[in-house]
């Protein structure tokens, strides 16, 4: 499985602060899910190949034994589930506005997000602090690049969350 962060723009390059800034938040999400989800009891590793112009494909990879991993789809299932909670915080995030989700209404205006697995994890995962606030700051760092237009998420090719430049400021929530 995996997820790619697209930085829209005119040009075919990027400040290399803004990608870096965009990947760290990115990563403090994918280890708040993880410490949510799995306990913390794994290790997440995240690798980035360019694939073409604006775009990255993010492959999480799971630092384990070796025979563990060969013998086991334990690890596949793992991160499959990692990416796709990480997916649901961009696309609730997209949805509330950054804002936590705490009635019974604001599940329901998330409800329409493909969720595989459990709810209440992935609300617990996009609640947490840590998450919002690093979409914020990942938002705020496209912001502030003006050779960036618009900033997205997909998961396996499907757009969960897209921000235009436009839009930027009306997410930038803490």
């Amino acid at each position: 499985m995996n997820m790619q962060l697209k930085f829209d723009g005119q040009t075919h390059s990027i400040d290399a602060n803004t990608l870096v800034n965009v990947l760290l938040h990115y990563q403090n999400i994918v280890q708040e899910a993880n410490r949510i989800y799995g306990g913390g009891s794994r290790e997440v590793k995240l690798q980035v190949n360019a694939i073409k112009k604006g775009s990255f494909i993010i492959e999480l990879g799971l630092v384990q034994n070796v025979i563990e991993q060969l013998f086991s789809k334990n690890v596949v299932e793992y991160v499959a589930a990692l990416t796709e909670i990480v997916g649901f915080v961009y696309s609730a995030y997209k949805v509330m506005g950054g804002k936590p989700v705490k009635t019974d209404d604001d599940v329901k205006k998330i409800s329409h997000i493909n969720v595989n697995g459990d709810m209440n994890i992935r609300i617990k995962v996009y609640n947490s602090r840590e998450t919002r606030t690093a979409i914020s700051n990942a938002i705020q760092t496209a912001d502030e690049d003006s050779s960036v237009e618009g900033f997205s998420v997909e998961v396996e090719e499907k757009e969960v969350a897209s921000f235009t430049r436009q839009e930027f400021k009306s997410y930038e929530y803490d």
